[in-house]
């Protein structure tokens, strides 16, 4: 039996089984055909062989979807310049929530930065106070780039 997994493609959930073949097997698989008068459309796919020192994983894949949460940044401390709260991926910044000398909760939204036309926040690490905002709505930044500096 293979492993089951829930993927999701277009807003729609599918369950799909995966086994493992050898290197040189491969498996039709069904799709959809919007009419009904054909027969069923196939697409053949083929699986490379897992290296044989590999071991299969102890732990299964859940049956359940995870909620995706939200992102926290790395940040650094440094006595002199504050915390600094660093982009975690590269993308194009949103909503800046925060301007200098707000003062924040722990895990209040910052920022807000779209990659790959998913919108990830980027939350408050702790309570506080911003020292320094160094990005505005529209800006592309890199990862790891400084994106606000805290007290």
């Amino acid at each position: 039996m293979g492993k089951k997994y829930l993927i999701k493609v277009n807003g729609k959930m599918y369950e799909v089984e995966v086994e493992e073949m050898g290197a040189s097997q491969s498996v039709e698989v069904p799709t959809n055909n919007s009419s009904s008068s054909q027969a069923p459309a196939t697409a053949t796919v083929s699986v490379p062989q897992q290296s044989t020192n590999t071991a299969p994983s102890a732990n299964p894949a859940p049956s359940q979807p995870q909620p995706s949460k939200p992102t926290q940044p790395s940040t650094s401390a440094s006595n002199t310049e504050g915390e600094k709260i660093t982009a975690p991926m590269s993308g194009v910044i949103l909503k800046v929530n925060v301007k200098a000398g707000d003062e924040v909760k722990d895990a209040q939204t910052l920022i807000v930065i779209e990659a790959m036309k998913m919108e990830n926040e980027i939350l408050a690490p702790r309570d506080g106070k911003i020292k320094d905002v160094l990005v505005k709505e529209g800006d592309q930044v890199e990862i790891d780039q400084t994106l606000i500096i805290m007290e």
